[in-house]
């Protein structure tokens, strides 16, 4: 799957968030936008589920550490999710303005559109027995082709939040939060109900 990620960008837009020409050169391509320096730090997770609804476990959590609770962990991402909040640089992103972004996780996929139109796709390898437990986010096209963003996630309930910086090359966060200038950003995600 290729990895096209314009969501954090048009998102961060919508929070009027300025950014240095350092940022913007943040991936090394001087000639791309913002937009695309930015999406590509972002990602997507996709994983797989059939047509019955039933969700397919492919082992990749297993081939990180983690073992039985990362393969645990990634069988309930497997579906639809809604983004119901974002921050980014110590800014909330307005809600109406995350409207029609959605998740799709399948298998080691998770992949981000907006309505309907896929703005990124990374594969994703879970570590459940890190405090707290950490995602790497593979990215698969682009200017971070084959680097790895690392985060840190939370499940509870029908609730996945993330936290990563929007550079590959940033130091894996130790805590859902952000602040000004940091390039970190927070996402939390909820569950689409079946049949929407």
């Amino acid at each position: 799957m290729l990895f096209r990620l314009m969501v954090l960008p048009v998102l961060l837009s919508f929070a009027q968030m300025e950014v240095s020409p350092t940022h913007q050169r943040g991936f090394g391509t001087d000639t791309l936008p913002y937009e695309q320096h930015v999406s590509t730090g972002f990602g997507t997770l996709a994983c797989a589920s059939g047509s019955d609804g039933s969700t397919t476990d492919t082992g990749l959590a297993a081939a990180g550490a983690g073992g039985d609770a990362s393969r645990k962990d990634l069988k309930l991402l497997q579906g639809t999710w809604v983004l119901a909040a974002m921050e980014a640089n110590g800014k909330e992103v307005p809600v109406e303005k995350l409207q029609h972004t959605i998740l799709i996780i399948k298998e080691d996929t998770y992949t981000v559109k907006i309505k309907d139109k896929v703005m990124s796709v990374v594969r994703i390898k879970l570590d459940a027995a890190k405090d707290p437990r950490q995602i790497d986010m593979t990215f698969t096209d682009g200017a971070a082709k084959d680097k790895v963003g690392k985060g840190i996630y939370l499940i509870t309930g029908d609730t996945f939040k993330m936290c990563r910086g929007l550079d590959p090359d940033q130091d894996r966060p130790r805590e859902f939060a952000t602040w000004p200038d940091t390039n970190v950003f927070v996402v939390t995600w909820k569950r689409q109900p079946p049949g929407r």
